[in-house]
């Protein structure tokens, strides 16, 4: 059986490459649209937050969200049975992986100006000079202009909210994650990683995403059930 799980996990771990490279290559061909100096669009809590904080920068914001994903980690992975914990895990990467192919269709069909003026867009260059454009966007290396429509750190930020309000039993413990996931969704913002918009499009697609893989699992759940409770009394 653990086998089994195991070989569901490589299948699901590809799966997440080939997503996150589908979606860094769409910013790619999105940022050759933009123009630096591109007014940004208006934005109702851009314009309460005028001033960026200093420590509010690139490292902050993913350094907030990665220690979001590391408890989440540690929690399912550590205090759950082994096979619910590789579960879990596989669930993450694979809705994950559909949200990132959605969205990379989003990025490119529709250039949205950065918040920030002053950024430098991304050029598509050679197979391999791309690669290590993929590689510098996965570790926030650069700056993705156009990287807007639906905020992917906000969809991957309801994602592990909603595994917590899912899994986890402990009133308290849900409600500090919910006021730390709206700390994050607010830094986002007041950062110019995301107009509000698109924070709001993250989580209603994220939750939605999450919502759906689930009743597609509670489906498959059931009509195992009645076929494993139906089938055997019918050859008997």
């Amino acid at each position: 059986m653990l086998k089994i799980f195991l070989r569901r996990l490589v299948c699901a771990t590809i799966i997440g490459i080939i997503g996150i490279c589908i979606q860094c290559y769409f910013i790619i061909l999105s940022d050759t649209y933009y123009k630096t100096g591109d007014e940004p669009l208006k934005d109702r809590l851009h314009e309460i937050f005028k001033e960026i904080p200093a420590f509010m920068n690139t490292p902050f914001v993913n350094g907030s969200i990665m220690f979001f994903l590391a408890i989440t980690l540690l929690r399912f992975g550590l205090f759950c049975p082994l096979l619910l914990s590789i579960t879990i895990l596989i669930r993450i990467i694979l809705m994950l992986s559909f949200i990132y192919c959605i969205r990379s269709f989003f990025i490119y069909v529709t250039t949205l100006p950065c918040p920030i003026p002053t950024c430098q867009p991304l050029k598509h260059k050679t197979l391999v000079e791309n690669l290590y454009t993929f590689y510098l966007i996965i570790t926030a290396q650069v700056y993705e202009c156009t990287d807007l429509v639906i905020s992917g750190h906000t969809a991957f930020t309801t994602l592990l909210t909603f595994f917590w309000f899912f899994y986890e039993r402990n009133i308290y413990v849900k409600t500090t994650i919910f006021l730390y996931s709206i700390y994050i969704y607010i830094i986002i913002i007041i950062s110019r990683f995301h107009y509000t918009v698109d924070v709001l499009m993250g989580y209603v697609f994220g939750g939605s995403v999450f919502l759906f893989y689930h009743y597609l699992v509670d489906v498959a759940a059931r009509r195992y059930a009645l076929n494993t409770s139906v089938f055997p009394q019918v050859y008997k």
